[in-house]
This record gives structure tokens, C-alpha cells and sequence, in this order.
């Protein structure tokens, strides 16, 4: 997007991270107890084992005593943005430790530098803006600038949205940094801009269906755009599918689906399903 511009429209679900933090007891034998897939206890910032955790406390100053527990709907490498989620969240939850309320904008901002240049993870700037947002809504990137706008539709539109929608789990978890290697080398080179303007060109001609007088076929139509999302998306990286992958997708469409695709980087995680 910073040659030409980019585009998604997307939106949350109703799968959650919740962070729960006390303050540290005054006779607890350590300053940080942290729970997640695993269980810290240290002393200062430095030693924090979980790097997004580690990096926020230095980043932002913070050394107060804390113990801190993890809890999510669906585990990490789903490809829902889980990690920007936790990232997002956690930078609330400090601020908020500090005394602050940061705008939704702030947030966006300042977890998209803790996970691009702190963390060098490779991540886009969407997962971000979802979880700090949250809604449905068309994501337009131009250089440093971001403008969001909320994507207009029907209730009945909407409600059936939400009756139609599938999430298919694969079975399989994956790291998104290692699948997007191939793709962010193709992307570097401009082999795939082709490919990238088609996905672009489909989130502005999706955003303006949802405004169509018959729900019933912007529905099928939707998911005919999914579908056409997945087959660009596929040949973006030759790691992105597999035949487990194909056969899920392929089963989904016999069985009536309008389309679907993978969320996520690709490799695993779950499909979704008009």
C-alpha cells in the first residue's frame, strides 16, 4: 500500500482475549507473576519471557508490580489476529495502569509499532485496527494515513449476514510470519501487484453490495467475492494452501456454501463461509 494504496474491508467477531491484572501483594517472593500458555514469575521488565509483554512494559516505562492472567476463546495462530488482539489489549490495559485513555486511533498506532519495528514481526497494519476498533468496516490505507469508514447495509441484510455466516476450523495452527515470507518477497519485487489491486478493486466493489435493495442475492454475491478473494489470495504463495485446505474448501462448496476463504495469513487456522 505504499506504492498504491490499500484497501480491506472486514470486520470482529465474538471470540474474545481478556486480560485480567491485580497488583502484586507487597509479600509476593517476585514483582511479576504473568499467566498465559505458561506462567512467569520475574523481577523486572527485562527478564519478561513473552515478547510483546516484554517490550510494551520497556517501551512504555511501566515497572509497577503486577500479576496478570491471559485468557482466550480460541488459541494463538488461528489466523482471527489473535496476536494484534493481545497486543492491542495489552497496551489498553497499561495505559490505562498509567493513568490514560488513548483514542481507539492510538491504540492502532501504537500496537502496529510495537508488533512492525520493536517486535520486526512480519504483520500487515488490518489486524491491528480490528481489534482496536472493532465493527465492520472498510480500512483505507495511504501512506501514514488511515481512514476508516463503516460499512452501510439493512438490518434484514445484516441479520442474514450473521445467520449465514461459517467458521470451518482446519485442525492446524500456524506461525503467519513464517507463511508470509514468500509472499512479502513476491510483494517487495512487485510480481504480485497485479494480484494485490484485483483483492483491493474486490474490497470496494463488496463494500458497495451490502447497499443493494435485494439482500438476498447481495448475499450470494458476497460469497462470490469471497471465493474470488481466496483463488487470488492462493496464488499469492505457494504456502498459503494445500490439498487439506482444498479438500475443506472444495467440501464446503458442495454443500452449498455461496463461497468462503481462509482468514488469515493462510496454512491453517479456520475458513470462513457464506
Amino acid at each position: 500500500f505504499e506504492r498504491h494504496d490499500g484497501a480491506v474491508l472486514g470486520g470482529t467477531i465474538d471470540k474474545f482475549i481478556y486480560l485480567v491484572c491485580l497488583p502484586m501483594s507487597s509479600v509476593a517472593e517476585t514483582r511479576y507473576r504473568l499467566t498465559y500458555s505458561q506462567v512467569e514469575t520475574i523481577n523486572a521488565p527485562e527478564d519478561v519471557q513473552h515478547p510483546v509483554i516484554r517490550e510494551v512494559l520497556l517501551d512504555e516505562g511501566y515497572d509497577v508490580p503486577f500479576n496478570l492472567a491471559v485468557i482466550s476463546d480460541i488459541p494463538g495462530g488461528s489466523g482471527l489476529g489473535s496476536s494484534s488482539a493481545f497486543t492491542v489489549g495489552f497496551l489498553n490495559l497499561v495505559r490505562h495502569l498509567k493513568g490514560t485513555s488513548p483514542t481507539k486511533y492510538d491504540l492502532a498506532q501504537a500496537a502496529i509499532r510495537v508488533e512492525s519495528e520493536l517486535l520486526h514481526e512480519r504483520v500487515g497494519v488490518q489486524d491491528q485496527y480490528h481489534a482496536a476498533f472493532g465493527g465492520f468496516s472498510l480500512y483505507e490505507f495511504r501512506q501514514q494515513q488511515t481512514s476508516i469508514s463503516p460499512v452501510q447495509m439493512s438490518t434484514r441484510l445484516r441479520d442474514l449476514l450473521n445467520a449465514s455466516l461459517v467458521m470451518v476450523h482446519t485442525k492446524h495452527y500456524r506461525s503467519a510470519s513464517a507463511i508470509l515470507e514468500e509472499q512479502i518477497r513476491a510483494t517487495k519485487e512487485g510480481s504480485v501487484d497485479s494480484d494485490l489491486g484485483m483483492i483491493k478493486a474486490l474490497a470496494y466493489e463488496a463494500r458497495d453490495v451490502f447497499l443493494a435493495k435485494d439482500e438476498d442475492a447481495a448475499l450470494r454475491e458476497l460469497g462470490k467475492m469471497l471465493s474470488e478473494t481466496w483463488k487470488i489470495k492462493r496464488s499469492l504463495s505457494s504456502s498459503i494452501s494445500n490439498q487439506r485446505l482444498d479438500e475443506i474448501y472444495n467440501s464446503a462448496m458442495s454443500l452449498g456454501a455461496f463461497g468462503g476463504k481462509l482468514a488469515g495469513a493462510g496454512g491453517g487456522g479456520f475458513f470462513v463461509f457464506l
